[in-house]
């Protein structure tokens, strides 16, 4: 993984300036377990199932013009050593990525169009209740893997935990529960200009991106 290749900016001010919703870096989701996270490590008793809207947050406009589809994949965290939740990151940062043994996929998205991505426009059910890791790989219009992000949360269905706003954004989804997930450059990312110049031409103009 490597930083922003020439030419890419910050989409804080991208967003900022068009009004379209947040697609900034924001702090890891780890820092702000905390306020997921029930006392003793025990789960809400008499939760609902969580349906889980998954917001993804990519490093640069010129990154989120690149991606054509991503796909957003739900795994059991809960377990330790090998099947640990850093233990399953490191396993899907490799190529390709591949769980470790005995770890099986509990919902995906499929390959889904980025443009529905920003604002948390996949939203996934039957994950449960308890630790998950969410993984995201970000594709470009050659089927390369040119993103990818990692992100450990503890989920139950109770919007009661989530601030004002994603509260909100989690009731418009139909959910109850609102993850975000980072993602960073794989090596791979392409080299040279997207073939649209703007969020607009890509996802209300429907130009293609291609190089």
């Amino acid at each position: 993984m490597h930083g922003d290749p020439p030419g890419s900016e910050n989409l804080a001010a991208v967003w900022g300036r068009r009004r379209l919703p947040v697609m900034s870096p924001v702090p890891p989701l780890r820092a702000r377990l905390g306020a997921l996270a029930l006392a003793g490590g025990a789960w809400c008793a008499g939760c609902q199932e969580p349906t889980v809207g998954v917001r993804v947050v990519f490093p640069s406009e010129l990154a989120f013009l690149h991606t054509a589809v991503a796909r957003v994949d739900v795994y059991d965290g809960s377990d330790a050593g090998d099947r640990s939740p850093d233990a399953i990151c490191r396993a899907l940062s490799q190529n390709p990525p591949t769980p470790p043994a005995g770890v099986q996929v509990l919902a995906t998205s499929g390959n889904t169009d980025a443009c529905l991505l920003p604002a948390g426009g996949v939203t996934l059910d039957g994950v449960g209740v308890g630790r998950r890791v969410l993984f995201v790989e970000g594709i470009d219009v050659d089927g390369r893997p040119i993103l990818r992000g990692c992100t450990v949360v503890d989920l139950f269905g109770d919007d009661a935990t989530l601030s004002d706003d994603d509260a909100a954004v989690a009731r418009d989804l139909g959910a109850n529960a609102l993850v975000e997930v980072q993602l960073s450059f794989l090596p791979d990312f392409p080299a040279g200009v997207a073939g649209c110049t703007s969020i607009a031409e890509k996802c209300e103009e429907n130009i293609s991106c291609r190089p």
